[in-house]
């Protein structure tokens, strides 16, 4: 790959990486033809079709999709992973907008997941020409944004940068924490080296990233099939030009042209290897010749006696030592005849070819490395081991709705640490786990401390359009329960199906052994519609895509699909806020053709006004130009005008309208209504439960004191007519409060925590018990 594009980011799909990689590049400037008189398609492992480009919605559009068909179909044959590559040359200046926005970084992300799903990609390459000072922040937000959108699902996460230190310096060293490899593209070097692609320039560019925190085991070298030198110049045009071709194959330099021939590509592969290395890159291997003097032939040969057998071992991710005074380390390697085990601290060797030390005992902080051998060969893996707590990420903001709950997890591990989970500021009692459990919304954070170390913490926001009720507990066989809602819903025996039981907000089961019921929210549940037109009605197909259809949305709604007929090419869908010039949700199909509904997936757009326009197709669309006779409407939900507005050089509005054009779309399709699950809530029989002691009964007596309003947010009030001691006793049976000799009007629960409680009221008469819920 040419300095041209020295930034690439690599989405890979779910498969093995190893280290002997072989990668290619494979420009979309090339016909399928010169494609197949240049490439010997079997002898990579890797293929990259440069032909895509970023937009600054967080689009990606695909070049050349015929070209893209034909080196997928190889890939295939040939049993090959495939990467999409995008950006490069002048193709990239939209990514620092991308990558200036966390929305449109995710935009982007998620739509090169969807191209590795749709396409059976092994990845996406991103060439990112060139980040500039003052943009690393920024270069390492949309890295961290990617891996943690492609990662948990199964992707990974490679990079490719330039070989000079102006390059390698735009690396934090925290962004290899985002990255799966390394390609270093190690050629086209400036003064000081004999050949812009020399073996000593590729050596460099390594160290300089190692010094910038990249470990060897993500790195690969790159080799160049072209010339600088006297000329930009192609290896096959310098070869079939050459008078001893056997000689320009094994050499670097023919009549003034440098290059890679034979030789250094051995060499190159044998110092990445035998750094750890990953492998090689090549730009790009349409430049190669078939047959005996194949450069990809004198790759595949030079990797083949880097192939090892020896088990690759796994220390697992980095981590601390605070609170333990020792932790074992495990590569997850078994001992087995023939293979040893070397343990270093930094460059200091532990334990030398050991043939049972497949574990190793540590007491302090560092950089620990195993390494395994078998059969003349080894394989290694790093761990930091740090003396202080590793920062904590619970994510989120998160919304409770399906699921109806969300396992907030501190990624602690290890023993020795202490935690404490709180919620809006208050210790949840009983909570000292590595993870808590949301079940309401809050703002719940995490103290994780160990001794010796500074503690650290993290927050996450948890909202919640459930309703929401406390357990009860009931004192025998046969009692009525009663379970409060915070608003009215549907009570269910089950948690999906069944019949519905009641509808309020307080029910009062008569239970007869521990049961769960189920709280449903009473609203409608999700509902599609469609609207606008159902066919095209004629009109013609423009070339500038300027028109858009003014959408006033009325309630939070999924648009799901919308429908277009275009000419061929690709179509770029972008819903525009009431501004008309900035883009809100944006996604490009490619190679439409007819008439075709395009799945749009638009999710959570929020009330207000849009407008829906193809800005950025690439082919002609059908215009429809008769009008119906009003605008197409759903009540409570969306309103669509029957003509649409025209964008010439100014944002879209009444004075731009096209008052005798209906527009680019038909059938328009939306999901309105939310069906959250169902959310359980337990009544459990317990005679020894607090509240069934605190009459001295087995059950609780039917307060004659009214107390109002109950639930309530704020205050009680209860009449007492004689001196009353009132005590409030909580769910587990503990006293929470008590007042002597109260008369009159009495308010109290103010300070209470949402939940349930249990009022005494004791008078010279007797006692009787009230419940009562705080919400």
């Amino acid at each position: 790959m040419k300095k041209l594009f020295p930034f690439a980011l690599l989405i890979c799909a779910t498969f093995n990486l190893t280290a002997q990689k072989i990668i290619g590049y494979i420009p979309q400037y090339r016909t399928t033809a010169q494609m197949d008189a240049a490439i010997e398609w079997d002898k990579m492992t890797d293929y990259y079709y440069f032909g895509s480009l970023p937009t600054t919605s967080g689009g990606i559009t695909l070049e050349q999709p015929t070209r893209f068909a034909h080196v997928k179909a190889k890939a295939a044959t040939y049993s090959k992973n495939l990467w999409l590559s995008v950006g490069g040359w002048g193709k990239s200046s939209a990514f620092i907008t991308v990558a200036n926005s966390a929305s449109l970084s995710q935009n982007f992300a998620n739509e090169a997941l969807a191209l590795c799903n749709t396409h059976g990609l092994t990845g996406i390459d991103i060439d990112w020409e060139f980040p500039s000072y003052g943009q690393e922040t920024a270069f390492k937000n949309f890295f961290k944004i990617l891996y943690e959108t492609l990662n948990p699902a199964g992707f990974k996460v490679s990079a490719a940068a330039g070989g000079e230190a102006a390059h390698a310096d735009k690396w934090q060293a925290d962004v290899f924490n985002y990255i799966d490899d390394l390609n270093i593209m190690s050629y086209d070097a400036g003064a000081g080296y004999s050949n812009h692609a020399s073996l000593q320039f590729m050596k460099d560019a390594m160290e300089l990233y190692k010094t910038q925190g990249c470990p060897y085991e993500k790195m690969l070298g790159g080799v160049a099939f072209y010339s600088r030198c006297a000329g930009v110049q192609m290896y096959s045009t310098i070869l079939n030009g050459s008078a001893n071709k056997q000689a320009t194959y094994e050499n670097d330099v023919t009549s003034g042209y440098c290059y890679n021939g034979k030789n250094t590509i051995d060499d190159k592969i044998d110092h990445v290897m035998s750094k750890g290395g990953i492998g090689v890159l090549i730009w790009e291997v349409t430049q190669d010749v078939l047959g005996q003097y194949s450069l990809l032939n004198a790759c595949e040969v030079a990797m083949q006696k880097h192939g090892c057998g020896a088990p690759k071992p796994d220390l697992g991710t980095d981590q601390s030592i605070c609170g333990s005074a020792s932790l074992t380390l495990d590569g997850g390697v078994a001992q087995a005849a023939g293979r040893t085990f070397t343990w270093k601290k930094g460059a200091s060797i532990l334990v030398s070819n050991s043939s049972s030390a497949n574990t190793y005992n540590i007491t302090t902080s560092g950089t620990y490395t195993l390494e395994v051998s078998e059969g003349g060969c080894s394989k290694s893996d790093e761990i930091e081991i740090t003396g202080t707590l590793n920062a904590i990420d619970l994510g989120g903001p998160y919304d409770l709705c399906s699921p109806v709950s969300e396992t907030l997890n501190s990624g602690v591990s290890g023993g020795g640490k202490t935690f404490e989970w709180q919620k809006n500021g208050v210790t949840i009692a009983g909570e000292t786990g590595a993870t808590y459990t949301a079940t309401q919304a809050g703002t719940y954070k995490v103290i994780v401390s160990a001794t010796g170390c500074s503690s650290v913490n993290a927050s996450a926001t948890v909202t919640s359009s459930l309703p929401y009720a406390t357990n009860d507990t009931i004192c025998k066989a046969g009692d009525q329960a009663t379970i409060t809602a915070s608003e009215t819903v549907k009570w269910y025996a089950a948690q999906s199906g069944g019949s519905e039981l009641a509808t309020s907000q307080t029910y009062t089961p008569t239970v007869n052994s521990n049961t769960t019921y189920w709280m449903g929210g009473t609203g409608a549940a999700a509902t599609n519609y469609t609207t606008m037109k159902t066919s095209f009605a004629g009109g013609w197909q423009a070339n500038s895509q300027v028109y858009g259809n003014k959408l006033t949305v009325l309630a939070e709604i999924t648009i799901s699909a919308v429908t277009v007929n275009a000419e061929g090419g690709n179509v770029v869908v972008n819903l525009v806020a009431s501004d008309g010039t900035t883009v809100v949700k944006t996604k490009t199909f490619n190679g439409v053709s007819g008439e075709t509904e395009l799945a749009l997936n638009f999710t959570a757009v929020a009330p207000g006004t849009y407008y829906l326009n193809c800005v950025g197709t690439t082919g002609n669309l059908w215009v429809d130009n008769t009008l119906d006779a009003s605008d197409y409407s759903v009540a409570g939900v969306i309103t669509v005008d029957r003509s649409c507005y025209a964008d010439w050089g100014a944002p879209y509005g009444d004075n731009y309208q096209a008052s005798t054009n209906y527009g680019n779309f038909t059938s328009l399709k939306v999901t309105a209504g939310s069906a959250c699950d169902r959310v359980p809530v337990d009544v459990v029989i317990d005679g020894t439960n607090g509240k069934c002691t605190i009459t001295g009964t087995t059950e609780i007596q039917t307060s004659a004191v009214r107390v109002y309003p109950n639930p309530s947010s704020d205050v009680f009030t209860a009449v007492l007519d004689q001196p009353t001691t009132v005590s409030i006793v909580n769910v587990e049976g503990s006293t929470v409060s008590t007042n002597n000799n109260v008369t009159g009007t009495f308010t109290f629960g103010e300070q209470l925590s949402s939940g349930v409680y249990f009022v005494s009221f004791a008078t010279a008469d007797g006692q009787t018990v009230q419940k009562v819920v705080k919400r």
